[in-house]
């Protein structure tokens, strides 16, 4: 039985349900000479079960999401509070290019805080990272791109 280890709690539901049909399926073959049952569990993803594994990754995303949705949001809630977002909306420029303008500083804030959890998490912690980091970084902002539009 191979049990996708990516998701923690479905990690666990599952090694518990496999184990528990199986224990009972042994518990009615015990009387057998021979036992034809042969449990071998393998988890595929954080075979060891590491807890940072999962929240690594986690704040990676949380940090992106929160960061780039949440500063942009306060910074035009803020041009609004002073007044300054009437200036803005008369000068020559499109509501698109005003958003670039707001989003794109804090995408490369993101992008830098991405970069140095992803490097405390694989070097400090030991958090296995495979894969191309390039297309990590250009997958993350095509997902980022999309959510803007």
């Amino acid at each position: 039985m191979l049990v996708d280890g990516s998701d923690s709690f479905t990690t666990n539901s599952a090694y518990g349900t496999a184990n528990a049909i199986s224990q009972a399926y042994a518990v009615s073959l015990i009387r057998q000479p021979v036992s034809p049952l042969n449990m071998n569990i393998r988890v595929l993803y954080n075979p060891d079960m590491k807890d940072l594994w999962f929240l690594i990754p986690g704040m990676v995303a949380a940090l992106v999401q929160g960061l780039t949705l949440g500063l942009t949001a306060l910074a035009v809630v803020r041009e609004r509070e002073v007044g300054t977002i009437e200036a803005l909306l008369v000068t020559p420029i499109r509501p698109v290019e005003l958003m670039i303008g707001k989003t794109l500083p804090n995408l490369i804030i993101a992008f830098a805080d991405t970069g140095s959890i992803l490097a405390v998490g694989t070097l400090l912690f030991g958090v296995p990272f495979q894969g191309s980091l390039m297309l990590f970084f250009a997958y993350q902002s095509y997902l980022l791109s999309r959510r803007w539009r």
